[in-house]
C-alpha cells in the first residue's frame, strides 16, 4: 500500500475485485387522513416514516474511510465493519426520517378541481440513483502493476 501511495503501481476499481454480497433493507410506514372542510375544500394530512438500516455484507468484506478515527496521530483511517470489535454495519442507522405531507383539493365547479400538495421526502440509497453497482461509494480495489509507473 505504501509503495502504491508513493507512485509504484496504482489502485483501480474493478480489477480482480470481489463482488460484494450486500444486504440493503428499506422500510417505510405511511398514514393519511382526509378532512372535508367544506363542500368545496378537502384537506389531506399525512406522515411517512422512512427507515433504512445500515447495509451489511455477508462475509464482512466492506471497508470505508472514517474521519473520526486516527492513524499514526493523524485524522482519518480505514473502517472495517465486522472486524476489530466493530459491528457489521457500514454506518449508524438513522431513525429520525419523518416526512410530513399536506395537500388540498378545491372544487371550482362540476368538472374542474384545483389540487396542491407538498411534503418532505427521503431518497433511499439502494434505488440505484447514486449510480453503478457500488451505490455506497465503496468500490472494491486491487493493486494494478501493469501501469507504466509501476516498474
Amino acid at each position: 500500500m505504501a509503495s502504491s501511495l508513493l507512485g509504484a503501481g496504482a489502485i483501480a476499481a474493478g480489477e480482480n475485485a470481489v463482488l460484494m454480497a450486500l444486504s440493503a433493507k428499506y422500510l417505510a410506514f405511511y398514514g393519511q387522513s382526509d378532512w372535508r372542510a367544506t363542500r368545496w375544500l378537502t384537506v389531506n394530512l399525512g406522515l411517512r416514516w422512512d427507515l433504512q438500516p445500515s447495509p451489511t455484507e455477508r462475509y464482512n468484506r466492506l471497508s470505508s474511510f472514517s474521519y473520526r478515527q486516527t492513524t499514526a496521530g493523524t485524522q482519518g483511517g480505514l473502517y472495517f465493519p465486522g472486524a476489530n470489535g466493530n459491528d457489521r454495519h457500514l454506518y449508524q442507522t438513522r431513525y429520525k426520517d419523518f416526512g410530513p405531507r399536506v395537500g388540498m383539493a378545491y372544487r371550482l365547479g362540476d368538472k374542474m378541481v384545483l389540487r396542491a400538495g407538498a411534503g418532505v421526502n427521503f431518497l433511499p440509497s439502494n434505488t440505484g440513483y447514486y449510480g453503478g453497482p457500488y451505490y455506497y461509494g465503496n468500490q472494491n480495489f486491487a493493486p494494478v502493476l501493469s501501469a507504466p509507473n509501476a516498474l
